[in-house]
């Protein structure tokens, strides 16, 4: 992610916050429960978390790797996306069951 689409993004979470967010009446901070409530029932929850694992992407997670299937994304675009490489997509795959590590064939003597 270059800097210009980095600023893009931190504008776009601070637009979410300050537009949406601010004025939800589930948004209580105190509350850890509302945290998960807009991660996995609002949309513009789900959108932060999406933003934030493209800022980070040690950050990015199954969800992440759901949603942009969900989209029809491709593997090497969501690598694009988030700045990943195909290798280490690949190691994030294995590491979650998403794919299976290769077998290497048994030899019969």
């Amino acid at each position: 992610m270059d800097k210009k689409e980095r600023l893009k993004t931190i504008v776009r979470i601070g637009d979410i916050l300050d537009q949406s967010c601010k004025e939800c009446p589930k948004n209580k901070k105190s509350s850890t429960k509302v945290n998960r409530y807009c991660y996995i029932h609002c949309d513009l929850g789900k959108e932060l978390k999406e933003l934030g694992a493209k800022l980070d992407p040690s950050e990015f997670t199954v969800f992440h790797y759901h949603s942009y299937k969900a989209r029809g994304y491709l593997d090497k675009e969501i690598c694009a996306e988030i700045g990943m490489s195909k290798r280490h997509m690949v190691r994030f795959k294995q590491k979650h069951g998403l794919i299976k590590k290769k077998i290497q064939k048994e030899e019969n003597a």
